[in-house]
C-alpha cells in the first residue's frame, strides 16, 4: 500500500507499507513513492501468523553478524539453537525458523543457492499445503556448501 501524507505543519512523506511482501523489486506502491521527490518511509508489521512457515523453494545459509539470537529450527516442535556472532547455520527448504529471543539486538544475514529468493508460504489458502510440499521435493542439493565450497561437510551431513 502506497500513502502520501500533506500537512500544513509538516513536510510531506511518502509511506510504504511492505503487507505480506518484502520484495524491492516488482514493488509497484515502493517505485510510485520513489518517483517522488520527497522522503519515503518504509513499514513492515511483523504478523506472529506468519512466524515457522519454512521456505518452499531454496535452502538457506544464515549468518548472525552481530549478537547474540536464539533460533527455534524444526517447527513449533523443533529444537533451539543459541547462535554468537560468526555463527552460520545451513537450513534445508521446508524447515520452518523463527528467532525466539526477546531481543532485537542482533544482525542476520541470509543467503540462497543460484540466487534464489526465498518464498515465505504460510500454508493457510486452500490447496497451498500439497503445493508446498510438492515444491520443497522438489529443490536440488546445492552445488557448493556455501562455507566450504565443493568440498564442505553440507554434502557429509545431507546425503
Amino acid at each position: 500500500r502506497f500513502f502520501s501524507y500533506f500537512s500544513m505543519s509538516k513536510s510531506p512523506i511518502n509511506i510504504v507499507w511492505f503487507k505480506r511482501d518484502l520484495r524491492f523489486t516488482d514493488h509497484e506502491p515502493l517505485f510510485r513513492a520513489l518517483e517522488e521527490d520527497i522522503p519515503v518511509l518504509l513499514i513492515y508489521f511483523f504478523e506472529p501468523s506468519l512466524i515457522n512457515f519454512p521456505d518452499s523453494n531454496t535452502h538457506e545459509v544464515l549468518g548472525l553478524g552481530r549478537g547474540n539470537v536464539s533460533l527455534k529450527i524444526g517447527g513449533a516442535q523443533g529444537q533451539v539453537f543459541h547462535l554468537h556472532a560468526g555463527d552460520v547455520i545451513i537450513i534445508p527448504a521446508g524447515v520452518g525458523h523463527y528467532s525466539v529471543s526477546e531481543h532485537t539486538n542482533y544482525q542476520m544475514v541470509g543467503g540462497y543457492p543460484k540466487g534464489h529468493a526465498w518464498d515465505l508460504k504460510t500454508g493457510l489458502e486452500p490447496g497451498d499445503r500439497a503445493q508446498i510440499l510438492q515444491a520443497i521435493t522438489a529443490v536440488e542439493m546445492p552445488e557448493k556448501d556455501p562455507i566450504f565450497g565443493e568440498e564442505g561437510l553440507l554434502f557429509e551431513k545431507w546425503s
